[in-house]
């Protein structure tokens, strides 16, 4: 920063401009004005500004600003148990947590939450104790072999293998795949299959052969959370075979824990999913029992990431006020979340509040634009201008979540209607074309049952898709 480089510089400063910096070391949480600051300085306000200008390059305003998020950046990268980026924000000066995020990720090439994340565990990774494979004085490099498996376990195995090689490096033990430039080697197998299935592992001394310890795990290998993770992928490509993926992982899930909090909230998202994006013939019964997984998920406790899939769910099957209530929560826990943020942009569009909803689409992108779900947040962009009557630029934003998901195909559903009121007619065909060649069987009744809660554009899509031929 500029006061830093200053001072390592050796350039004085005037003792007005130290004064003004002192005065905003001691109390960055506090708006303070150049009027303010010059009195504190014993200066104009005018003189003030043009010796910040001269001496630091930036205004006293800007200055204020660097401060506060030097500040806020020294607290994150503590790590400190209990800490949250709201409060963080709101201590250094930044009432509005969701621009606070965007500016921390420009300067700092990551999100507050996620700084916020990796100090902590950082921490938790160094204050381990090493691993006590071999004696301490040596540490050297181990071969870590293929874990043995049969097909229906090689995934597993494979993230078996992902999680020891991570261990390994943590405790601070070099791995490698070649066994000709080690002395030892970690060898794996899995053997039998789910609750009968068992891992067992064996250092091997690869000069003399002889096995220097084993160990041996019984029972599922995969827990819930595993297989929740596992499933994520799927939940979030909005695709129908996706979809039926990841329920038939996290019904597994919930089967060997019926409380696991991130299991249930993404099964009760993957349910009313089948039913927003017509990827079922039995759209009631997904409806159900989607409602009945959300409301069991509200009685659990979660992260923000579980409180960002509730809401996206709870969203979907129309109860706003709980959504709502939800992603607060989730917000007030992180205000980096760019799920959360998301979620709350759709919310305030089926509220009727397309600009704020943009707002908030528009942070989420900016937190997060190469997450999966950014596509996402411009379909909302897309359905938040057509409710406002901007057709054109809803229909390019649709079009260009398109560009980005390109299996998303029932963004046409309601880009055609966009062409259609922004006359654009030739469009509008090819896009009814797109939307008929994915789901042949469709009639306006089944539109209607999968639409999310928009109301104010229910009867523009509905009367646009049956006046280009979508029977009833």
């Amino acid at each position: 920063m500029a006061v830093a480089s200053d001072q390592s510089s050796g350039r004085p400063l005037p003792r007005s401009v130290r004064r003004a910096l002192d005065a905003m070391r001691g109390h960055v949480a506090h708006t303070r004005s150049v009027t303010d600051l010059a009195a504190e300085a014993g200066v104009t306000s005018r003189t003030l500004q043009r010796q910040f200008l001269t001496f630091l390059s930036k205004t006293p305003r800007a200055m204020l600003r660097d401060i506060g998020f030097e500040n806020a950046r020294r607290e994150l990268l503590q790590g400190s148990p209990g800490s949250k980026v709201m409060d963080v924000a709101l201590r250094y000066g930044f009432p509005h947590c969701g621009r606070f995020s965007i500016e921390y990720r420009r300067r700092y090439d990551e999100t507050p939450s996620q700084t916020l994340k990796r100090q902590a565990y950082f921490l938790a990774s160094v204050s381990s104790q090493r691993c006590s494979l071999m004696p301490a004085r040596s540490w050297p490099t181990l071969a870590l072999a293929k874990i043995e498996a049969a097909p229906d376990n090689a995934e597993l195995a494979g993230h078996i293998a992902d999680d020891l090689a991570l261990a390994l490096t943590r405790a601070g033990i070099s791995v490698t795949t070649q066994p000709k430039s080690t002395r030892y080697q970690l060898i794996g197998a899995i053997r039998g299959s789910g609750a009968e299935s068992r891992l067992i592992v064996r250092l091997i001394d690869i000069g003399s052969g002889r096995q220097l310890w084993v160990d041996r795990s019984d029972g599922a290998l995969a827990d819930s959370a595993d297989v929740a993770l596992r499933a994520m992928p799927g939940v979030l490509s909005l695709e129908a075979e996706g979809n039926a993926r990841a329920l038939d992982l996290l019904e597994r899930a919930i089967e060997q824990d019926p409380r696991h909090a991130l299991a249930t909230a993404l099964a009760a998202w993957a349910h009313i999913q089948r039913v927003v994006y017509h990827f079922t013939a039995e759209p009631q019964r997904a409806r159900a029992r989607s409602l009945e997984l959300a409301e069991r998920a509200r009685t659990l406790s979660g992260n923000a990431t579980v409180l960002a899939v509730l809401a996206n769910a709870l969203t979907l099957l129309g109860e706003l006020d709980s959504a709502d209530t939800v992603v607060r929560k989730a917000l007030a826990v992180d205000g980096g979340s760019a799920w959360a943020w998301g979620r709350s942009g759709w919310i305030d569009a089926y509220r009727g509040d397309p600009h704020s909803a943009i707002e908030r689409f528009k942070i989420s992108l900016d937190l997060a634009p190469r997450d999966p779900l950014a596509f996402n947040n411009m379909v909302g962009i897309g359905c938040a201008h057509l409710a406002a009557g901007d057709f054109a630029e809803a229909a390019r934003w649709q079009q260009r979540a398109l560009v980005d998901h390109p299996s998303a195909t029932w963004v046409h559903r309601t880009m055609c209607p966009a062409y259609v009121l922004a006359g654009a007619k030739s469009e509008a065909r090819r896009s009814f074309g797109a939307l008929r060649d994915q789901y042949p069987e469709l009639t306006i009744a089944e539109v209607q049952l999968g639409m999310p809660p928009l109301p104010q554009l229910r009867n523009p899509v509905v009367d646009a898709l049956h006046d280009l031929g979508l029977p009833r």
